[in-house]
């Protein structure tokens, strides 16, 4: 009897843990990012920045493999962009990792997965209409509160 109360105490223990809020749609989000340190977040980019790179290039291999080798300038574009969007090109990581800094420090943007921030990051630093990255924004902090 004592075994059994046990253990049923200790289920309603686990059942009673408070949901991971260090993942929105189970992607890290700001609160995971907060809770890194310096040099963590920068070990963290590093492996980001790596595995962003291995994307960009998985899809022209695809495309070109697909095509029997023959990309066409507006396919290659077309990837180009949108690949982009996975970590901004050409920026010092320490740039990113302020760039994160400041978009997690309003708590609004707590739930947003770092994908989705690197979303918004890539397009202020390719300098896109102030008004397109709000509406981004807006955007994704709609879906990230959605469950």
């Amino acid at each position: 009897m004592h075994i059994f109360a046990l253990f049923l105490l200790m289920t309603l223990a686990c059942k009673a843990q408070p949901p991971d809020i260090q993942k929105t749609n189970g992607e890290l989000n700001g609160r995971f990012w907060e809770s890194l340190s310096d040099a963590n977040k920068t070990f963290f980019i590093v492996g980001y920045s790596e595995a962003a790179n291995t994307a960009r290039i998985l899809p022209f291999l695809g495309t070109a493999v697909a095509k029997g080798g023959k990309v066409d300038y507006q396919g290659n574009k077309l990837l180009r962009n949108t690949i982009e969007l996975l970590f901004p090109e050409n920026v010092i990581f320490a740039d990113v990792i302020k760039g994160l800094d400041r978009l997690y420090a309003e708590p609004e943007n707590l739930p947003l997965a770092i994908s989705s921030a690197m979303r918004v990051l890539a397009m202020k630093f390719r300098s896109d209409k102030a008004e397109d990255i709000d509406a981004e924004l807006r955007r994704l902090r709609i879906l990230a509160t959605k469950r």
